[in-house]
């Protein structure tokens, strides 16, 4: 969804349909010269785990059990 955030490529499809044949070399030259231009959206930042949240860290429960004599035991 573009929330009426026009490039040269929008606004020349626009324009056209209101009738009007501009190229898209001239929009760009128009919309430098009034200091306007396109809104980018935002980089995509993952977002990560949070190693500082300050919640306690579960339990290790296998710290009571006997030690393993084989491998798969636990």
């Amino acid at each position: 969804m573009h929330k009426r955030c026009y490039g040269t490529r929008r606004l020349r499809v626009e324009l056209r349909r209101k009738g009007y044949h501009v190229g898209r070399q001239r929009l760009r030259t128009v919309m430098r010269r009034r200091g306007l231009h396109a809104l980018q959206p935002k980089a995509f930042t993952p977002r990560t785990t949070d190693s500082t949240h300050g919640l306690r860290c579960a339990p290790n429960w296998l710290l009571h059990q006997p030690k393993p004599t084989q491998a798969n035991q636990v």
